[in-house]
């Protein structure tokens, strides 16, 4: 919940700075994050920012527009971005650089007063448009961010809460004894009156235009009542609300919260990985080099990345082969054909490289502020490795918030491992469903020269055996089909 007000004047007198300063007061309790003001002759707008996207980090407010002579401030969050980034002509990389609040002015660029109905969130917002000496307010269909305002023959001025319009209109706080009488009776009859004389609200779904000549209010959207769906079926119908429910909680998932995720160009780490970008997580991903004797890996993982559009992949060097112990740094035979049943930690197992894996992903997030670590284990379809089950990673958890400075000072560590109980089969559904390439990914422990996989390692078995039982083709063996190692 950030906070915003704004003052008209509509006689055309000059806003005084001391007076937009007391606006910025007014709603400062709305955002803890930082506070900004401008003026424009007879306006003056003011917002208290309280961060809540990934966007909104580097997108100051007011956000003023010299060149389209728009400035606008804005409280709340669009949840149809791509939608709207599309229909103004933007690329991924131009939407990425580009905040709600300026995505919501360009959006009144192109479609003026009929511009609300296209946007989909929680928002109230004052936009200032020069040219047409107009203030132009809206709030969202459901009313979830407050808007109050009040009109008078030489002022307008609105806000966030009524203790910004009485301190901009400089009101005497009188109450509005009919509405406190509703209010006493629990039958409110007005959307519009407030507790206070003088002060009104701005209805859900309803936008304001405000110019010298006058105050114009409008509503911009309303349930229309004689659609109707018709289906044949009851499941048609669950199938219809699940699909609208499952994007009605995707698109409002996005975060300014940052997650470090192990990235190491297999299936699993891409599925869960992709799962925290699905929540809302900005990616930070990490992949180490620990003396793996093949770099198809590494390769994966960096096309992996660029897949899942990281904020940043950093790869790390750690010589884990220097110890030994294990087939997978060169210090054995990597088994082959092995039996689906076969019992026993392999000796594919890398001697405690998910705690170091983890540890480092752990500093990391330290550094980044995140609280929040994403892994790609699973205890079901894996190979027997003891740094892969559930009582592991709540130890590491437990761990994380007792060896850091973070967590020493209050802060919770979670450690998400989305898989860890899944079959491969219901991981591989699951990346399918979220529309990933998995063509993009390695899993075998043995690779060919030319980087086909071996078909007969446990990896190898266990992702076929996983596209198997999902019903799904392997597009890594189509694009790399098997080829068996001399």
């Amino acid at each position: 919940m950030s906070g915003i007000a704004s003052i008209y004047h509509l006689d055309g007198k000059p806003v005084e700075r001391a007076l937009v300063g007391k606006l910025v007061d007014a709603v400062r309790p709305r955002g803890p994050d930082g506070t900004g003001s401008w003026i424009d002759g007879s306006v003056g707008l003011a917002q208290a920012m309280l961060h809540t996207t990934p966007e909104s980090l580097s997108e100051p407010q007011p956000v003023v527009d010299q060149a389209r002579q728009l400035a606008i401030v804005f409280d709340g969050r669009l949840d149809n971005r791509q939608e709207l980034a599309a229909a103004l002509g933007m690329d991924d990389a131009e939407l990425r650089q580009t905040g709600d609040a300026t995505l919501v002015m360009h959006a009144y660029e192109r479609w003026g007063e009929d511009s609300p109905i296209r946007l989909l969130g929680d928002f109230a917002f004052v936009i200032w448009d020069r040219t047409k000496r107009r203030l132009f307010c809206a709030r969202d269909v459901l009313g979830i961010k407050p808007f109050y305002y009040h009109s008078s023959q030489h002022a307008f001025v609105c806000g966030s809460s009524m203790t910004a319009v009485v301190v901009g209109a400089e009101l005497r706080r009188q109450p509005n004894e009919g509405m406190v009488a509703e209010f006493l009776a629990n039958w409110i009859s007005s959307q519009e009156e407030t507790l206070l004389s003088g002060i009104l609200r701005l209805p859900a779904a309803h936008a304001l235009s405000v110019e010298p000549t006058g105050l114009r209010r409008f509503r911009y959207w309303d349930v229309d009542l004689r659609t109707q769906i018709r289906y044949r079926t009851p499941d048609q119908y669950v199938e219809h609300f699940g699909s609208l429910f499952q994007e009605a909680v995707r698109c409002r998932l996005r975060s300014q919260a940052t997650v470090a995720a192990e990235l190491s160009g297999g299936l699993d780490s891409f599925t869960a990985a992709a799962i925290a970008r699905a929540e809302g997580f900005a990616l930070f991903a990490l992949t180490v080099r620990y003396g793996q004797l093949h770099a198809c890996e590494l390769d994966a993982a960096r096309r992996v990345a660029g897949a899942l559009d990281v904020v940043r992949h950093l790869e790390l060097e750690v010589d884990l082969a220097s110890f030994g112990g294990s087939a997978l740094t060169g210090d054995g035979e990597v088994p082959m054909d092995r039996s689906p049943d076969r019992a026993g930690i392999p000796p594919t197992y890398v001697p405690a490289r998910n705690t170091v894996l983890l540890s480092l992903a752990l500093g990391w997030a330290e550094v980044l502020g995140a609280t929040d670590l994403f892994v790609g284990v699973n205890a079901l379809d894996y190979s027997g490795y003891p740094d892969c089950r559930p009582e592991y990673i709540a130890a590491f958890e437990r761990l994380a918030t007792l060896a850091t400075k973070a967590g020493v000072e209050g802060a919770q560590f979670r450690v998400h491992a989305p898989l860890v109980r899944w079959s491969k089969a219901e991981i591989i559904t699951r990346g399918h469903a979220l529309g990933l390439d998995y063509g993009l990914t390695h899993s075998c422990y043995v690779p060919t020269p030319d980087g086909c996989p071996c078909g007969r390692c446990d990896s190898c078995q266990l992702r076929a055996r996983g596209f198997a039982q999902a019903g799904l083709v392997d597009p890594a063996r189509v694009l790399r089909p098997h080829a068996t190692r001399p």
